[in-house]
């Protein structure tokens, strides 16, 4: 069944900045695309490191993921009907008590006007325990805040940022899932998550969306599929649907994509790399 936001929760979305939870895949999908992950974590461990940006260009399924009518319906009523999705990634939380995402805000790294939604898909339970993600409401309607980059090995952010300016965490509400449900939320939000106390792993992807007219403000350039009707502006590069798992075409594409948004957005004045090119 496909969840259409009526107005008033698109109107709670705009004013908190999130909305939660959304199926879109039974437990029993998510089972096996859990199983895929570990799987390959295993087995392909070079390949499964490039999944840690634009894996979309990568895995079908992982592409066809980003098109499915359950999680478009309702981005599209708060982006519009055209729809570009730019990132898929995996964040996996090992269940050691250490493991965390310091309080952040994506636009900080990923500041296009107007914002995009970001949807964290579960594919393990993600409790309370098991290092939910958490968020506090309207913090998107604020300005970007301070942040400081870290070397923490304890950090899974992949700059291991977190913001130092001061923040009422007590206002911080869990955004907590059961496998196959969806939370999404606004680039700008005031976001993170705890350690995994849990006697799992927490395993789930990000999902990046933005409408067409969204542009980098520092005039870089990004680059999506088109999942949802047109681009009718063009400041999207054109990024290609994988022809098969890790196929080496794919691959080639991926690669020169991900060194384009590292160097003109994502890593803009960083000497660091993402794991995807490692």
């Amino acid at each position: 069944m496909i969840d259409r936001l009526s107005e008033e929760q698109v109107r709670d979305y705009r004013e908190r900045g999130y909305h939660t939870p959304i199926r879109v895949m039974d437990e029993a999908e998510a089972l096996a695309r859990r199983q895929w992950v570990e799987a390959t974590e295993t087995d392909r461990p070079e390949q499964y490191r490039k999944c840690d940006l634009k894996a979309q260009m990568l895995v079908p399924w992982i592409d066809d993921l980003t098109r499915k009518p359950e999680l478009l319906e309702p981005i599209s009523r708060i982006l519009g009907p055209n729809l570009i999705c730019w990132n898929a990634s995996f964040r996996i939380k090992r269940n050691d008590g250490r493991h965390h995402a310091g309080w952040h805000q994506d636009t900080r790294y990923i500041d296009l006007q107007p914002p995009g939604v970001i949807a964290f898909v579960a594919l393990s339970d993600c409790s309370r325990e098991a290092g939910c993600l958490r968020a506090i409401p309207g913090t998107h309607r604020g300005p970007i805040l301070n942040h400081k980059d870290t070397e923490s090995a304890d950090s899974i952010l992949t700059r291991g940022q977190f913001i130092t300016d001061p923040l009422d965490e007590d206002r911080a509400v869990d955004l907590a899932l059961k496998p196959g449900e969806v939370a999404l939320f606004d680039h700008g939000i005031v976001h993170g998550s705890g350690p995994n106390t849990s006697g799992d792993r927490r395993i789930g992807m990000i999902l990046g969306y933005f409408a067409p007219h969204s542009r980098p403000v520092n005039g870089s350039t990004m680059s999506g599929m088109v999942v949802q009707g047109e681009d009718e502006y063009g400041f999207f590069r054109s990024d290609p649907r994988p022809d098969g798992e890790f196929a080496e075409t794919a691959m080639a594409a991926h690669r020169a994509a991900v060194e384009a948004q590292t160097r003109e957005l994502l890593y803009a004045g960083s000497e660091r790399k993402p794991v995807a090119l490692a």
